[in-house]
């Protein structure tokens, strides 16, 4: 499932994980409410990279907030970094007054991706586990599904000719973390 490409000295990451059914009924259900907080961890344990693993993982992580919120922060509050082929970075801010953390990289004891969400008193949360994508509200599973729907999902998508913001994350999201690496 290789989802990083270099190409022309650039790099892009393939971000069809927000094409998860899970995902779209998160989105949903959040649609018009004040979101309060956004916390996304998006880490692994591996594999050692000829660049920051950052890079990767971080774009992955970045994309949930520049999808969910429509923007992402261009200054961060505070920031914490590890470098190498194994590498880590956390980082809190604010967006339009809601509270925002990242964490992302390759060096973790196991690999996490999760996305918390709190508006309106609820908690909201999206995660992969397994190759098995889901949304809970409330701790109450709402959506379960494989990943391959996600993977079908952005396939037919592109076929269809829809319109998307996939590249256009991935480039910001690019230029976010060039910018604290």
């Amino acid at each position: 499932w290789g989802s990083s490409v270099w190409k022309n000295n650039r790099f892009y990451v393939e971000l069809w994980r927000t094409y998860s059914p899970a995902w779209q009924a998160m989105k949903s259900e959040l649609a018009g409410k004040q979101i309060d907080s956004v916390s996304v961890v998006f880490v692994g344990d591996g594999p050692v990279r000829n660049f920051s693993g950052i890079l990767d993982y971080g774009v992955h992580a970045l994309a949930f907030v520049g999808d969910l919120l429509g923007k992402l922060p261009e200054v961060w509050d505070s920031l914490t970094t590890f470098q190498g082929g194994r590498s880590m970075w956390t980082g809190t801010t604010r967006i339009e007054g809601t509270s925002v953390r990242v964490e992302s990289g390759n060096a973790a004891d196991r690999p996490q991706m999760r996305v918390s969400v709190s508006a309106d008193g609820k908690l909201y949360e999206w995660l992969e586990d397994g190759g098995v994508q889901g949304f809970a509200m409330d701790d109450m599973e709402q959506v379960r599904c494989n990943r391959t729907l996600a993977l079908r999902a952005i396939c037919r998508a592109f076929l269809n000719g829809e319109p998307s913001n996939t590249l256009q994350l991935s480039i910001d999201g690019i230029r976010v973390l060039q910018g604290i690496l």
